[in-house]
């Protein structure tokens, strides 16, 4: 997700922020585990100081008349809550702790996406099994192992962070915010308004996303549904621009109770609205719902989910495949000889929709850019047993087999339920490799050896 947020009048801003970092507060106290690893923070630090935390950031209460922490929130700090009690039990001296509580959205990222991946390990193989930051051989640290009848796994977790088209798309909905700050002060009234984008059809520019462009079509948007006018009509909530133009003609009775709350087709001020608005709704590419509530200030938040796809996700995606290789070849040398060693990778992007099949779903988009590079790095690496992409936790993704691995893990991919990509149908020079069979796994030295011969003939 790619959020801009600004408050409008900075002399009211910690009067509301008070109340929600005091929420916050209340909550955190609930998880032990999390209270001890932010207790000093809070206790030390001013309230703008606390919420550049991401975790603390995210917890915030989005309406002012109702200080409650979101649901998502809450099982998300429940599940860390989990993850934190296995490394203060088994690894009390990580610097884990340290790095929770920073103000970098980065390294925050990175913590998050290990300590979750323990609590799913730990609830899928049983906690005694699961060992934080193990040391190898060589000196260094694995993000963790699973140990289970007798089979040890070292899993290294890695994100690959925010794209540039990201923060290209954060850049102009900053800028988008802004704007709309400027206006809303003529109104001279308290309010919080969410601006949702659609970032489809985000103009681009040389392969990247043109960002002049880009705010001024969000810009000749908003000014032509004159939001100061929708601003001024008595009502609360989410107006979902889409549902509302296509229930407008349909009476209210005979809609569903989603659709009715959605296009707030019981206000018939807000129906006169989208009919006098009709023509220009039918043309929005880029403003998709607007949301409204009273505030003790002004805040403004511009928004896309991150399951958008674009015009430009294909050539983003071939960047993204890149950057994964690259992870994958900072990670292959911090495996440990003659184990079963699994690299997972946090592959959310904002220009992806993933789909209840995901095998199919990688197939189709982000694997067909990997393929040739990753068959490449297995090669070279065959103490890796394996790849995980994955969105939000790492038993919501797919396996994809190293075929000369040392070392397979079908029990481990079995438990989490992973969906597996079964093929690797190489493309590259390596295409006339043979993928994992029976026979490859039982005589490897023999089809490397015809391998080479074959190379030396070309």
């Amino acid at each position: 997700m790619v959020v801009a947020s600004k408050f409008c009048h900075e002399n009211l801003q910690l009067i509301g922020l008070e109340s929600k970092v005091n929420a916050v507060k209340f909550v955190f106290e609930l998880f032990p585990e999390i209270w001890h690893v932010f207790r000093d923070n809070f206790e030390k630090s001013t309230q703008t100081e606390l919420i550049k935390n991401p975790l603390i950031y995210y917890c915030l209460p989005s309406n002012d008349l109702e200080l409650k922490v979101s649901v998502d929130a809450l099982i998300l700090l429940k599940q860390l809550n989990e993850g934190l009690k296995i490394v203060k039990e088994k690894c009390p001296n990580s610097t884990v702790f340290r790095r929770l509580v920073s103000t970098s959205a980065e390294e925050f990222r990175g913590v998050i996406e290990e300590i979750l991946a323990m609590y799913v390990l730990a609830r899928t193989f049983g906690k005694e099994n699961v060992i934080p930051y193990p040391k190898l051989s060589s000196g260094k640290e694995a993000d963790l192992m699973v140990r289970f009848n007798g089979t040890d796994v070292y899993i290294e977790i890695g994100s690959l962070g925010a794209r540039l088209s990201e923060k290209r798309i954060e850049k102009v909905f900053n800028e988008v915010a802004e704007w709309i700050c400027v206006k809303l002060r003529q109104y001279n009234r308290n309010l919080c308004l969410r601006i949702e984008i659609d970032t489809t059809e985000i103009p681009l520019k040389e392969n990247h996303i043109d960002e002049d462009r880009t705010f001024k079509a969000i810009k000749r948007e908003l000014e032509c549904l004159e939001l100061g006018e929708l601003l001024r009509l008595d009502w609360r909530g989410l107006l979902n621009l889409k549902v509302a133009l296509q229930v407008i003609d349909i009476d209210p009775k005979i809609l569903n109770q989603l659709d009715r709350e959605l296009a707030k087709a019981d206000n018939p001020q807000v129906r006169d609205w989208i009919k006098k608005k009709k023509d220009i709704l039918k043309s929005l590419k880029f403003v998709k719902s607007i949301e409204y509530y009273n505030s003790r200030t002004v805040v403004v938040e511009v928004w896309s989910d991150e399951s958008y796809p674009s015009k430009l996700s294909e050539r983003l995606l071939e960047a993204v495949a890149k950057q994964i290789i690259r992870h994958l070849k900072e990670q292959a040398v911090q495996t440990e000889s003659d184990c079963a060693n699994i690299i997972a990778i946090d592959t959310r992007h904002w220009s992806l929709l993933p789909t209840d099949g995901l095998e199919v779903f990688f197939k189709e988009t982000l694997f067909k850019h990997l393929e040739g590079e990753l068959m490449s790095v297995f090669m070279k690496s065959t103490d890796i047993s394996g790849v995980i992409l994955f969105f939000d936790t790492i038993d919501h993704g797919v396996f994809i087999r190293n075929p000369r691995a040392k070392k397979t893990v079908d029990w481990f991919v079995n438990s989490l339920k992973l969906k597996e990509i079964q093929k690797t149908t190489v493309s590259s020079r390596y295409s006339h490799l043979p993928t994992e069979t029976h026979k490859l796994r039982l005589s490897r030295r023999r089809w490397w050896q015809r391998w080479l011969r074959l190379r030396r003939r070309l």
